[in-house]
């Protein structure tokens, strides 16, 4: 994660089942690119829900801290080449 990389975890909801990630995600440049992220993350495992957001550079992803630590999502899209 870069340095001026902002994540937001919230904590475990019995509601949602999962934790929340919030990322800011920039290099993307159509709408096509947020569903490859949202593809790409949604085909991790460990990840429930994942929604990129073009217009607001922003991912919102669900998973489950017990299968994928949140530093495996950030490094799959840094691996797509967005930051």
């Amino acid at each position: 994660m870069t340095s001026n990389a902002q994540a937001q975890l919230t904590p475990n909801d019995p509601a949602n089942e999962g934790r929340e990630l919030s990322l800011g995600v920039k290099g993307m440049t159509c709408a096509n690119c947020a569903g490859h992220i949202e593809k790409a993350l949604g085909q991790l495992a460990g990840v429930l829900d994942a929604r990129v957001n073009f217009t607001m550079e922003r991912a919102d992803i669900r998973f489950d801290p017990d299968r994928i630590d949140p530093v495996a999502i950030v490094k799959a899209i840094l691996d797509m080449d967005y930051g």
